[in-house]
């Protein structure tokens, strides 16, 4: 299958995570978005948000989207904000099989220990940013998987989808 298969979703749902394993499973190359991002400007997220703010970041984040929709046969995980810039989707949904991988405010919060590594916390409330992103995760998803089951079962889940 020579299109990518790209996980988006709310922090904490699993992207990155599921999507290495499913790499895997599927023996496809992997390609983290935000890990990208962190390789490219040689600073962890926390600290890109801090030093140049957020426009700054969402700037490598679209670099990095287009770089990743010219990839062919990859998982892709993107991270939580991607859907807020149109352009994005575009990108991804031209050359990915989008797939949302869905996750309550209360199984974010239980997921997401270390709240400092999450920029985005600080500025606003799960809740808050949850209302905004849902309806953009929708409509960029070519499917939806409830994210809030263990690691191997949301990957099980998703080849099942892809058959």
């Amino acid at each position: 299958m020579p299109e990518n298969i790209a996980l988006i979703g709310f922090m904490g749902a699993g992207k990155s995570t599921v999507g290495e394993q499913l790499a895997k499973g599927l023996c496809r190359p992997f390609f983290d978005i935000d890990r990208e991002i962190e390789l490219f400007s040689g600073m962890a997220i926390p600290q890109i948000f801090a030093a140049r703010g957020e426009p700054a970041f969402r700037a490598i984040e679209a670099d990095m989207c287009r770089k990743a929709s010219r990839l062919h046969g990859h998982i892709i995980a993107t991270g939580g904000g991607i859907v807020e810039n149109p352009d994005n989707i575009t990108a991804l949904r031209a050359s990915s099989i989008v797939i949302y991988l869905e996750i309550t405010p209360q199984a974010t919060l239980e997921r997401i220990a270390d709240r400092q590594s999450r920029p985005m916390l600080a500025l606003h409330s799960i809740e808050g940013l949850m209302s905004r992103r849902e309806p953009l995760y929708r409509q960029a998803a070519h499917h939806t998987i409830n994210a809030e089951s263990n690691i191997a079962d949301l990957v099980q889940s998703i080849m099942q989808l892809l058959r």
